[in-house]
């Protein structure tokens, strides 16, 4: 390795190791009520990139040119990867919570991702990462009429913490020379007396194994939920306490391995028949060739290990405010349980024009209904996705005055993500807008970008008494590839 490369290893250790440090730190990532059912609020799965396009990402494929983007969400597109990617952002978050009785706001910043990918000899790619999985961050309150109690009940809610995910991703082209073999045997034939007959269908199949690519990932979830309830009575007639308040605590530690798979293929067209006035058939080559790709995948619904402790006592409060622990329910420590991850499956499909335009939709489910955290919740139901996502690159080999406009990237989608929520009878669900702007960064080369991408979105409703959150959301991100791919070679020495 020479002075150039460590040193640009050292910088990926500083980066990754403070990306850590931020992540096992508890944060304040939300303020979502919501967030205290299940293990909180699901995070985005995708970078600054993929969420400017309303986070279609199932059939996205990497592009051969730079800046090359990491798509880790489905793993089957790293084996696209063909420079080394490093990949950071953050995320910034301005929401309103509201309820028929008024509004309250609350902002956050925070590390989103980081990620780096690199290309694994000719037909493969891989990728590693930290990023959010889950976040919890409540605090709330609520009162109600208690038969047999001369006054209201309060309850208070108090949650924070979240599961992070580590995670390594392969990809690979397993058919990668198929199409150019199938060429290569049909000219190696003509002359000799069995010569092999030029197929259309074994075109189409060909071209579609030379386009597959197949991918695993393997997730290591680690983390902190504190959830705690406490429920006060009144005061009864002349200060006297007639009934004692309690509190529960529980905080689960996350610690575990799960996996997704994925694959994608692609069909390509590059020309099209015609015939002329005298019916003699012509083949014309597109200007602009188009391609369609379809893509799969699925997260594993295996089971992660918690380690739990849980404590419920009874208690009053002095003037003073103190609190004087009368019993314990319970106190046990140290707990062994599972938690069992909910399967997540979907499909996507894209169609590309040229180095222009590309559109892409994806839908998507998650069987939340036998997700257990300890104990199975009764409040999940099964969530459904549907996405949208447009790229857009006036001319992406522009040079020279006025070029750096046509070369900005402009995205633009949205979502609708039913929510695995349903509280009276109501499902929670989520819907937003996206647009995304991607700058190229560098002065004569394009190997860094820059991307910025708003959303905005609606989480449940005011009905039946519940609550409505408006929020407005900035992702920044900041990928830069490796100039002639040379981080992951050998220098050779004469």
């Amino acid at each position: 390795m020479n002075r150039t490369q460590n040193k640009f290893f050292k910088k990926i250790v500083f980066y990754f190791s403070a990306c850590s440090v931020l992540s096992g730190v508890a944060q304040t990532t939300t303020y979502s009520p919501y967030s205290r059912y299940g293990i909180g609020e699901i995070n985005q799965k995708t970078n600054a990139h993929i969420m400017g396009a309303g986070g279609t990402f199932i059939a996205l494929q990497p592009d051969t040119f730079m800046p090359i983007l990491i798509n880790q969400a489905n793993p089957a597109a790293l084996a696209h990867i063909r420079l080394a990617t490093l990949d950071l952002g953050g995320v910034a978050d301005y929401r309103t919570f509201g309820t028929t009785s008024g509004n309250i706001t609350k902002r956050t910043v925070n590390f989103n991702y980081a990620m780096l990918g690199f290309p694994v000899r000719k037909n493969g790619g891989a990728c590693f990462g930290i990023m959010p999985y889950s976040s919890v961050g409540y605090n709330m309150e609520s009162k109600a009429n208690v038969a047999g109690v001369d006054g209201s009940v309060t309850y208070q809610y108090q949650g924070e913490g979240g599961i992070n995910k580590a995670f390594l991703g392969y990809g690979v082209l397993p058919f990668k020379n198929a199409l150019s073999n199938y060429y290569t045997a049909i000219n190696a034939s003509k002359g000799s007396d069995h010569p092999m007959q030029f197929s259309k269908g074994k075109e189409a199949v060909n071209k579609l194994l030379a386009n597959l690519s197949l991918g695993a990932t393997a997730n290591y979830l680690f983390g902190t939920l504190e959830q705690s309830t406490r429920i006060l009575y009144p005061v009864g007639p002349g200060g006297t306490l007639i009934y004692n308040s309690s509190q529960r605590q529980r905080d689960i530690n996350v610690q575990g391995v799960s996996g997704q798979l994925g694959l994608q293929t692609a069909f390509f067209i590059d020309s099209v028949n015609y015939r002329d006035s005298s019916g003699i058939l012509h083949k014309r080559a597109l200007m602009d060739k188009v391609k369609f790709s379809a893509g799969y995948f699925m997260s594993l619904n295996n089971s992660v290990n918690l380690t739990y402790d849980a404590l419920i006592y009874n208690y009053y409060s002095t003037t003073l405010g103190n609190q004087i622990i009368l019993d314990t329910v319970l106190n046990n420590t140290g707990q062994k349980s599972t938690m069992r991850l909910p399967l997540e499956q979907g499909v996507g499909i894209g169609f590309k024009k040229g180095d222009k335009w590309h559109i892409l939709a994806d839908a998507a489910i998650t069987n939340w209904n036998n997700f257990k955290l300890i104990d199975p919740l009764k409040e999940l139901k099964n969530a459904y996705r549907l996405s949208f996502g447009v790229h857009y690159i006036p001319d992406r080999g522009a040079a020279g005055a006025g070029a750096y406009l046509k070369r900005v990237q402009y995205r633009a989608g949205a979502f609708y993500n039913t929510g695995y929520i349903e509280l009276k009878n109501t499902a929670i669900n989520r819907m937003a807008g996206t647009l995304g702007l991607g700058f190229p960064v560098g002065i004569g080369r394009r190997s860094s970008i820059i991307n910025v991408g708003a959303e905005y979105g609606e989480v449940g409703t005011n009905a039946n008494n519940l609550l409505k959150e408006q929020y407005w959301r900035l992702n920044i991100g900041f990928t830069f590839n490796a100039f002639e791919d040379r981080w992951f070679r050998k220098v050779r020495y004469d």
